[in-house]
């Protein structure tokens, strides 16, 4: 089925839930900082999470999880132990797996868990515009594309990183532009 059958599947249907993630960046501090705010509103919670990194490594220094509306009130105490998390990189190899080892499900919360997550995947989406240059460098989608590639850990995550589609030749193209670029 295409999306477009799915959805006339439902126009005349009653909603049953409705979940909405949204997650802001900014640089903070002279550019130095990163601030990740994600927040999540569905028909039981109204959360919020606020995570301070350090520009260059991408580590955590602060993180504020805020559960402003919740099914239970027990699940207040959540937030606490994801303070553990301070100086894990967003970056850094398995992070995701290690971030659930350090917050077990039965002390942490998983939207809050599953909102890191979140956070994470846009700030890298966000990395060449951190600093302003996405737009200037003449860098074309494609060879952007080959950047992507190259960097540590991010072949074969998906379609777009296939290690079947690197090119050699568009590589260095975007790493001359870069060059040039940055004079």
């Amino acid at each position: 089925m295409t999306y477009e059958e799915i959805i006339e599947k439902v126009k005349h249907s009653q909603q049953k839930m409705n979940r909405s993630l949204n997650v802001d960046i900014y640089t903070v501090d002279n550019n130095k900082k990163v601030v990740t705010i994600c927040k999540m509103h569905d028909d039981y919670h109204d959360l919020e999470l606020a995570i301070i990194f350090k520009k260059g490594s991408f580590k955590i220094e602060k993180i504020a999880p805020r559960m402003l509306r919740t099914p239970y009130s027990i699940c207040l105490q959540a937030t606490e132990p994801y303070k553990n998390l301070i100086g894990i990189s967003a970056f850094e190899r398995g992070v995701l797996k290690k971030i659930k080892e350090l917050i077990k499900r039965n002390i942490g919360c998983t939207h809050i868990t599953e909102m890191i997550e979140v956070s994470f995947r846009a700030l890298f989406a966000s990395l060449e515009n951190l600093d302003g240059s996405m737009f200037d460098t003449g860098v074309s989608s494609e060879e952007h594309r080959q950047l992507v590639m190259s960097l540590p850990g991010m072949l074969n995550t998906c379609k777009a990183f296939n290690e079947n589609d690197k090119n050699k030749e568009l590589l260095k193209s975007a790493r001359e532009k870069l060059t040039k670029s940055n004079r």
